[in-house]
C-alpha cells in the first residue's frame, strides 16, 4: 500500500515559494469528503459534522441580504459599544474605584 498526497496545504512556505512544487499535478476528481475513516466512531463523528457544515453554509445563504443604511449604522453602534477594554483603561478604572474605597473608608 503507498501513500501519496492529494493536494497541497495552504501554508506559508507554498505560498512564498521555499517549497517547490515544480512537477506536481493535484489529482482531479476526488472529493475529500467522500474519503472515509477506517474508525468507525471517528467516521459518524465526520459525518455529523459534514451535515453541520452544510446546514451552517445554507443558513448563511439564505440569511445573506442587503442591510440598509439605517441597520448598518446601529450595527455599527452595537459594535463599537460592546468593545473591550485595554489593560491600561481597565488598570485606571481599578485604581480609581479603589481610591473611592479608601476614601470612603476614612
Amino acid at each position: 500500500m503507498g501513500y501519496g498526497i492529494l493536494s497541497f496545504p495552504y501554508i506559508s512556505e507554498v505560498k512564498q515559494d521555499r517549497i517547490g512544487i515544480v512537477g506536481f499535478t493535484p489529482v482531479q476528481g476526488i472529493t475529500f469528503e467522500d474519503i472515509k475513516y477506517k474508525n468507525k466512531s471517528r467516521e459518524k463523528q465526520r459525518q455529523q459534522n459534514l451535515l453541520a457544515r452544510k446546514d451552517k453554509l445554507q443558513q448563511e445563504k439564505r440569511g445573506k441580504r442587503k442591510k440598509s443604511s439605517k441597520e448598518a449604522v446601529d450595527d455599527s453602534n452595537k459594535a463599537s459599544r460592546k468593545r473591550k477594554l485595554t489593560g491600561r483603561q481597565r488598570q485606571t478604572i481599578q485604581t480609581a474605584q479603589d481610591e473611592e474605597e479608601m476614601n470612603l473608608r476614612l
